[in-house]
């Protein structure tokens, strides 16, 4: 299967003077998407992701010669070759990641799988150690509008629901609005943690 954002990535890429994160390429990227990948939300967000991840990967291997292309999800950069070259460090997660954005057949992966892989990263998310949030329960409660007395279970739904909208891989303009729900969601998480 050809990827159609090779080229305009590797145009970014040459363009760009400073690090990029996957949802900066998605944002470059939305003039040419010209359909919606799929009728499903989550697999739509999926399958971009999958071919800017992919058309990376492919690019990191072409330029090999010329470039080194650091891609994380947080930090993408094109960097020119020393003279002597760096030794790179490949770690097996990079390995495996690139291995499996490299196979098209989980661009195919089903919505129930995505779903699966969802649930993965939200619980992965929840598990990281975070800045402590300088919020009362009170203000992070106002914040998610929700009521003094909504449980743990009603203010988990909420953040997953704020965290779908704002997030930046989802094009919302504005980081700071995220990281505002985020540093809710950490002092309401912090605040239950402490009474269970």
């Amino acid at each position: 299967m050809e990827n159609p954002f090779i080229e305009p990535i590797f145009e970014l890429l040459l363009n760009t003077q400073q690090p990029l994160k996957i949802h900066d390429i998605g944002q470059a990227l939305k003039p040419l998407q010209q359909a919606q990948l799929d009728d499903d939300p989550n697999s739509h967000l999926f399958k971009l992701n999958f071919l800017i991840m992919n058309a990376l990967y492919q690019l990191q291997d072409e330029l090999i010669n010329e470039y080194y292309l650091q891609v994380s999800s947080l930090h993408i950069e094109l960097l020119v070759k020393p003279e002597r070259d760096i030794q790179l460090v490949n770690t097996s997660t990079t390995h495996n990641l690139k291995a499996y954005y490299l196979d098209w057949q989980n661009y195919l992966t089903s919505n129930e799988e995505i779903a699966q892989l969802l649930a993965q990263f939200w619980q992965q998310f929840q598990q990281q150690p975070t800045q402590p949030s300088n919020l009362s329960e009170q203000q992070a409660l106002e914040l998610f509008q929700l009521n003094e007395d909504a449980t743990f279970a009603e203010i988990k739904q909420r953040w997953r629901e704020l965290a779908l909208i704002y997030h930046p891989d989802r094009g919302y303009q504005s980081p700071e609005k995220f990281k505002q729900y985020h540093a809710a969601w950490q002092a309401l998480k912090n605040i239950h943690v402490c009474i269970s």
